[in-house]
């Protein structure tokens, strides 16, 4: 009986790349999802510290100190309200009174 060599080796080739694109769309969807779940993270973040920072400056009249890496700045005139964790990260949020 004779041996199939370069067959062999061609199903095995056709079968590393079938397995290497499947895995690379994989690797890009966990990646994707990934980096969504950490803005989701930080934006629930800005908007907890937001209330927070509301609830005292109507409480004590002044904004809280710097906290968990984020920065408060209120404009009395425009009435809103900037948090912001570090320089990629920023939200603004309008409030009535």
């Amino acid at each position: 009986m004779k041996k199939r060599r370069a067959e062999t080796l061609a199903e095995f080739l056709m079968a590393a790349l079938v397995f290497g694109i499947i895995m690379a769309s994989t690797f890009e969807f966990i990646a994707n999802h990934t980096e969504m779940i950490g803005k989701i993270k930080i934006r629930d973040e800005i908007m907890q510290q937001a209330q927070f920072s509301m609830d005292y400056y109507y409480s004590s009249g002044v904004l809280p100190p710097d906290r968990a890496g984020l920065t408060f700045e209120l404009d009395n005139d425009k009435k809103t309200l900037t948090v912001s964790k570090g320089t990629q990260h920023t939200m603004t949020f309008a409030f009535k009174e």
